[in-house]
Formats: C-alpha cells, structure tokens, sequence
C-alpha cells in the first residue's frame, strides 16, 4: 500500500528514519499515512490513531502495525496561536464602541 506525503498547514515534516527509532519531543506530532489521526508524539498517557496503524507510548516508545507514521512539527506561529485565547464574534462585537445618537 504506497502513502504520500501531504503537508499540513502549520506542520512542518520532519524526515526521519524509522529502523532508528522514532523521535519524540515537545511541539512534534505523528500523523497516520491511513486515516491522518495526529497524535502528540510525547503524549500524557498511550494514545492511538483511529485506524489502530500506531501507537504511542508515554514515553515516545511508537508501536507500528503497517506503515508509519509521518512526523509534524507545528511552526512557531502555530504555537503562539495556541496560547492566544479564541474570542467568539459576538464577544467581539460587544467590546466595539456604540455609535452616537445624533440629539437635536
């Protein structure tokens, strides 16, 4: 079964050879070739892709079935973006200065 390598807005793929092992680290991601589930790479506990292809242990130790996984590492402005808070529209709107009434 052949993947290709599609990018990922914000991602970055990192190229690594997986007879070494797999890479871990904050900031970085695997992404299934088969359903693209993107899992963290250094998760808080064992997590696994939705098609069941891989799974990744707390401590970066990677379990493939098939074919593995391609490695994302999120750009800087995808990480900043993460710590700003997302504002609803209305909230927005709300903060706008009202116009005034023109009184005669």
């Amino acid at each position: 079964m052949g993947t290709q390598k599609v990018s990922v807005p914000g991602y970055k793929i990192i190229e690594y050879d997986p007879k070494k092992g797999y890479p871990g680290g904050w900031n970085r991601f695997y992404r299934c070739p088969i359903c693209n589930d993107m899992i963290p790479a250094t998760p808080p506990t064992a997590m696994a892709c939705g098609c069941g292809n891989f799974i990744v242990e707390e401590v970066s130790l990677v379990r493939v079935r098939n074919v593995p996984p391609i490695l994302l590492r999120r750009t800087f402005w995808e990480t900043l973006k993460s710590f700003i808070p997302k504002r609803d529209k209305d909230d927005v709107d709300d903060k706008k200065p009202k116009p005034k009434s023109a009184t005669t």
